[in-house]
């Protein structure tokens, strides 16, 4: 199942999922010479507003701007670009016009996030005959779901997939063996003792690969 979408490189993301601007910078300044992109994460944006976009786009990085659109996806993506993200985020259960709308804004990357939804494969597979073609599928498992499987997308062949959920160093080889186009970390970076240290020991597993 190939996609328009080329990665040359795996990339890194952080996910910053905090409630508070301050703490979510504090590891954006300690992490943002080791990781490729830097997340505003839901929790962050619904506490700060998208202005936490333009705060990490001060540190050089692509941001991400996780809105987890489920209607009125056009307006949110052009809010989300107007703030300088780079991404940003429609849920792959929205309705089929809420992801049409979504493919309308320009001069952004759009990821299509797949958390709830149980046979990912299929369903991306389903995306790509209907022409939804998203830059960025995500195959994400949600903090209340578990663990991100690798077992499962051993042969999904997606060129354009990124995967969340529980990613740590690990299970970061496992993780990489399916050649995701971005890794998206969060705990195992934002919570270790050294954010810097384990942003750096991952990507220096991605670049084995």
């Amino acid at each position: 199942m190939k996609t328009h979408y080329n990665s040359v490189m795996t990339k890194l993301q952080v996910a910053l999922d905090f409630t508070d601007l301050k703490e979510a910078l504090k590891i954006a300044e300690k992490v943002h010479d080791f990781v490729d992109i830097l997340e505003a994460g839901t929790p962050l944006i619904k506490s700060c507003g998208m202005s936490c976009v333009s705060k990490l786009k001060e540190y050089g990085c692509e941001v991400f701007a996780d809105t987890k659109t489920m209607d009125t996806a056009k307006l949110e993506g052009e809010l989300a670009k107007s703030h300088g993200a780079d991404y940003f985020s429609v849920l792959a259960v929205a309705p089929e016009n809420t992801l049409k709308e979504g493919l309308k804004v320009k001069g952004i990357k759009k990821m299509l996030d797949f958390i709830g939804v149980e046979d990912k494969i299929s369903k991306a597979r389903e995306f790509l005959d209907k022409s939804l073609n998203y830059d960025i599928f995500v195959f994400h498992t949600g903090i209340d779901e578990g663990k991100f499987d690798p077992e499962k997308y051993k042969n999904c062949e997606l060129d354009n997939l990124a995967v969340a959920g529980g990613i740590s160093l690990e299970n970061l080889e496992k993780v990489m063996e399916i050649k995701p186009a971005i890794v998206i970390v969060g705990r195992a970076i934002t919570k270790a003792e050294d954010p810097a240290k384990a942003a750096k020991e991952m990507q220096e597993i991605i670049r084995c690969f």
